[in-house]
């Protein structure tokens, strides 16, 4: 029972979507967008919302699949039991969300790259200089911690390279939010007035979002 959330990924690219009228934090989940939203606690939940309106898709099964791959992935691959926790599920209005928590970043990094089939290059989040796989590539534009706003002017994947940081890279649309500063991020994101950044929505470019956290 692998993908937990890959089945609704999968309905994402299938289907005709329609909105959702979900929250998570700040970030209004969108079709066709995943939510990750990092805490200063050191959690992170971890969001989708796609449409569910096919008369064979069935919302039982559909959770029960979510909840045996949550204890997978608990019993085999997680830090400590009970790693990752269903936070939400619902189907409503012919729309599905759900959303999980994972009780640190390495867990949340595990689920991502054991069960989303996502690969170590193409997924990452922590620190900077922990990451081996995933290259950093591109321009990078400040952002303004007061505002939001991000610079005109660019700086280059090494300096990011240098940073005592964490970075977050992903590949396709991705909602981000932070309990803490986005420092930079790759000049292919948008970020709005609340602080959430907006990934690029294509399936071959990465986005990069480099943070900076106190945990409490």
């Amino acid at each position: 029972m692998k993908k937990l959330i890959a089945t609704l990924l999968i309905l994402a690219m299938a289907l005709g979507l329609v909105g959702c009228g979900n929250s998570l934090g700040d970030i209004e989940m969108e079709p066709g967008q995943n939510a990750i939203y990092i805490k200063d606690d050191g959690t992170i939940t971890y969001g989708a919302c796609e449409t569910f309106k096919e008369k064979y898709y069935n919302e039982d099964q559909l959770k029960n699949n979510i909840e045996k791959e949550i204890a997978d992935f608990n019993e085999s691959t997680a830090s400590v039991a009970d790693a990752a926790e269903l936070d939400d599920f619902d189907v409503k209005d012919e729309v599905a969300t759900c959303t999980i928590d994972f009780i640190t970043v390495y867990d949340f990094l595990a689920y991502m790259l054991t069960y989303n089939n996502l690969g170590d290059k193409n997924f990452y989040i922590g620190p900077i200089s922990e990451n081996e796989n995933a290259k950093i590539k591109g321009k990078f534009k400040k952002v303004d911690a007061e505002d939001h706003t991000l610079s005109r002017d660019t700086v280059k994947a090494k300096f990011i390279k240098k940073l005592n940081k964490k970075i977050l890279i992903v590949k396709g649309a991705y909602q981000v939010q932070v309990d803490g500063d986005i420092l930079y991020v790759s000049d292919n994101c948008t970020m709005n007035e609340d602080g959430v950044v907006t990934t690029d929505a294509k399936k071959n470019k990465k986005s990069y979002v480099v943070y900076n956290i106190e945990e409490d």
